[in-house]
């Protein structure tokens, strides 16, 4: 892991953007995104989300993604392989915005950046996909296992909206055993 979160020093500075606002922003809580570039991708990473193909069938439901944290809802479709990634993004949240929810594994200082999620994909030349809609949810309304933001409901819905729309069509990938 340490590995992929040192590509981070070797993105261009244009690779890079900020993401959602936490609810720590005014403290100094970050969160960034981080394109890697084709020669860093290479074929280094397999994409677990993927567009459903027409007559797929889709599996559906809630699960805990650690023990003790309330169920979200999953979505997978059965595949016998993961196609190679073509974008990889890497998202970061500086200690600060993870101390705001005791999530935070380093020292809160907003120096200190921590790896969250590697999204990778086999879409290629796509802008940095939404945040998925059970992430925004529980981020938004302070779940356990989110980081509360400080966005109003406006922003909330309209972010939603994008979400649903761009992640409806896609799944996470559920390899056959």
């Amino acid at each position: 892991m340490q590995e992929v979160a040192n590509l981070l020093s070797e993105v261009p500075s244009e690779n890079i953007s900020e993401g959602y606002r936490p609810a720590s922003y005014e403290q100094g809580g970050r969160v960034i995104l981080a394109r890697l570039t084709p020669e860093q991708t290479g074929d280094l990473f397999y994409s677990a989300i993927t567009i459903v193909r027409e007559g797929e069938e889709v599996i559906e439901g809630f699960r805990s993604r650690v023990e003790g944290e309330t169920p979200r809802a999953y979505r997978e479709v059965v595949r016998s392989e993961k196609p190679v990634a073509k974008t990889v993004d890497l998202i970061f949240y500086n200690a600060l915005a993870l101390a705001q929810d005791g999530n935070n594994v380093s020292e809160p200082h907003e120096s200190n950046w921590e790896l969250i999620s590697i999204n990778a994909s086999e879409d290629d030349n796509m802008e940095a996909p939404p945040i998925t809609p059970t992430a925004l949810e529980a981020n938004y309304k302070g779940l356990d296992g989110g980081t509360l933001t400080s966005m109003s409901e406006e922003e909330y819905r309209e972010k939603m909206k994008v979400s649903k729309a761009y992640w409806g069509i896609r799944a996470n990938i559920r390899l056959e055993e």
